[in-house]
């Protein structure tokens, strides 16, 4: 029974264990007969068996326990099936009471049925039947699970001879012959078990004899006594009919027992709808590109055919390996020039708030121009255009069109001579573009010195002010972009200097000038500086970067 209950958990969604319980003497009480799975609680279980006894629950789920999935045969009322299974979805739930309800149907009739048996006899007809079941379920075709059946059935019964004629399309062919081969190979023999299997479909029945019959088999068989029963015709019923018939012999040793026959009846009652079940496979015709591959890789010269596999492997791995091409440069250390900031218009510094050698901040205040001139000469460019204003309307009132048009013209240009000064007067102070260390300044303090418009007044060199100039192979110029990244080493600092390019000049001819931003490392490296580096070029397929590094060896 637990070999049953193990059989019928395959079909069930997620089940973790299984047990049989029969009503006890006491109507609210319930004794376990069968188990199998995992070791749980009984007590959860017993407690499940008897809510679907008394209520007839059929799912039971509570905090801290899983699906109890619950089942009572039709006409068995005293008995009851109980499956502990993980949480599933609901079409898998219903499927798994579905199957659960035909399994523990089948189960309980077994065992009512041979109640009062022998117990061996009884666990030997189910165990053979459940591995019956199994192995014929397993076959992926028909042929493969009439095979698997008449070697399980061999197994079973010792010197016998199994043969699993399958009926499609009213056509009946030979799916397995297992066993004792002392009966085969006689056509006369052939032609009776056709006739003997045609009645077992025909007559929808068990047929059974001594022997072979002459002729076609009537309804009745006889048995002699002093043989017993020899031959056996059980036909596999399907659901829509006959799905072929088993048929076993016993040529020596003693005849077919009772037991022995109630056991294939038992499993040709459930591998039928199996067996109609399977799909027919037909052997492909051997074609001329058959024949190609067998010979490629059939088992001739297997260490021939096996090393070049591994060849071809390799090189396939190969040609989608991939890694990061790093190309080595030649690196100088070169001082950024000094920022030059000029004056912002003609005139005179009024002030000059830095000198040479001061640090100053990006947007510091560093000078501031003169604006008395400029508020003198605007003053009196507002006194004049208030004044031609006054004048333009006296004469538009003694109705002088050709004044009022000159008087425009001069107003026009106050204007734009005053948006001059505001623009001028708006520029006064002079900020620092950048954090650096100054230079050159005018003198501070000094007295107020003319300047003119774009003339450089101070001269502003940053803090770390230092780039380097790259030079890479002719090979790998045509790969430079900015902004990729690489390492430079100086024998001075003993450290790796990472760099960013930010600019690239003269790609197009042959000579190319390769900047880069970097930092200061320590006051041993200073201009003029050189060293060694490389640049990261990103991902490459490993066979470029191998060839890329052979032709560099050649050249060098």
């Amino acid at each position: 029974m637990a070999m049953w209950l193990q059989l019928l958990a395959l079909r069930v969604p997620s089940a973790r264990s299984a047990f049989v319980f029969r009503k006890g003497p006491d109507s609210a009480g319930v004794s376990r007969v069968a188990h199998w799975g995992e070791n749980t609680e009984p007590a959860e279980a017993e407690h499940s068996a008897r809510q679907g006894l008394t209520r007839g629950i059929t799912l039971i789920r509570s905090v801290g326990r899983r699906f109890h999935l619950i089942a009572q045969p039709d006409q068995y009322s005293d008995w009851v099936v109980v499956f502990e299974c993980d949480p599933v979805q609901p079409r898998e739930l219903q499927a798994g009471l579905d199957e659960l309800r035909w399994g523990a149907g089948w189960l309980v009739a077994s065992v009512e049925q041979v109640a009062g048996r022998d117990t061996a006899i009884v666990a030997r007809r189910l165990g053979t039947a459940t591995r019956a079941v199994e192995v014929c379920g397993q076959g992926r075709e028909v042929v493969s699970a009439a095979i698997a059946l008449a070697e399980c059935l061999v197994d079973a019964f010792p010197s016998a001879l199994v043969s699993v004629g399958i009926f499609r399309h009213e056509v009946l062919s030979l799916g397995a012959r297992r066993g004792d081969e002392a009966g085969t190979g006689n056509e006369e023999m052939d032609v009776r078990r056709e006739a003997l299997v045609r009645a077992a479909i025909d007559q929808g029945r068990v047929l059974i004899a001594s022997a072979l019959p002459e002729v076609a088999p009537a309804l009745d068989l006889t048995v002699a006594p002093e043989l017993g029963p020899r031959v056996c015709a059980l036909p596999l019923a399907g659901t829509a009919g006959s799905a072929g018939v088993l048929l076993c012999e016993r040529f020596a040793g003693p005849a077919f027992t009772a037991e022995e026959l109630a056991t294939l009846e038992h499993v040709a009652l459930l591998v039928g709808p199996i067996i109609e079940l399977k799909p027919v496979s037909r052997a492909a015709g051997v074609s001329r590109e058959r024949r190609a591959l067998v010979g490629l890789f059939g088992k001739a010269r297997f260490k021939a055919k096996l090393g070049l596999v591994a060849l071809l492997a390799a090189v396939l791995v190969l040609l989608g390996a991939t890694g990061e091409y790093q190309a080595p440069v030649s690196v100088t250390v070169e001082g950024t020039p000094p920022r030059k900031i000029a004056a912002p218009f003609d005139g005179k510094l009024a002030e000059v708030l830095v000198r040479t050698g001061d640090t100053v901040r990006r947007g510091q205040v560093i000078a501031r121009m003169d604006d008395s001139e400029l508020q003198l000469e605007r003053v009196k460019l507002v006194a004049e255009r208030d004044r031609l204003a006054q004048l333009a309307r006296d004469l538009k009132d003694a109705d002088g069109a050709g004044s009022s048009e000159s008087l425009a013209a001069k107003r026009k240009d106050i204007e734009i001579r005053l948006a001059v000064i505001d623009e001028r007067l708006s520029k006064l102070q002079i900020l620092s573009p950048l954090e650096g260390i100054v230079q050159a300044a005018p003198m501070a303090g000094g007295p107020r010195l003319a300047v003119q418009g774009d003339q450089p007044l101070f001269s502003i060199a940053l803090l770390d002010g230092y780039r380097l100039l790259i030079e890479a192979s002719s090979a790998d110029q045509e790969l430079l972009r900015e902004g990729q990244t690489g390492l430079a080493h100086f024998a001075a600092s003993g450290t790796a200097v990472p760099f960013t390019i930010t600019k690239i000049t003269g790609q197009d001819t042959s000579s190319v000038k390769v900047e880069a931003q970097t930092q200061r490392v320590n006051t041993e490296v200073g201009p003029g500086t050189q060293g060694e580096g490389v640049i990261d070029f990103g991902t490459r397929k490993q066979v470029w970067i191998w060839w890329r590094k052979l032709q560099s060896d050649v050249r060098g």
